[in-house]
């Protein structure tokens, strides 16, 4: 499911108008996007919830050449599933 068809589905669900609940769904993301650029948790309960993990910096092996790279460290987000999202599944 794309953002369009998630759009879609929540609007005739919700019964309100695509363009309104595009606008939600868009101020929603952002929110969240937010949220975790600042180091917070976000969490929906039942649904799950989102994080920021760092993996930290560690040295590879470049497959071409096999020399040994450095891999910097990075950030990612991780998400858990809520109890219901588990019992769903």
């Amino acid at each position: 499911m794309n953002k369009a068809e998630l759009i879609e589905k929540t609007a005739a669900a919700a019964g309100m108008s695509k363009k309104d609940t595009g606008a939600l769904l868009t101020a929603l993301l952002d929110e969240m996007t937010a949220a975790l650029v600042a180091g917070e948790k976000v969490q929906l309960v039942g649904f799950g919830s989102f994080e920021v993990k760092t993996k930290a910096a560690r040295t590879g092996i470049n497959p071409a050449t096999l020399q040994e790279i450095e891999i910097p460290e990075s950030k990612t987000v991780a998400f858990k599933a809520g109890k219901f999202l588990k019992e769903k599944l």
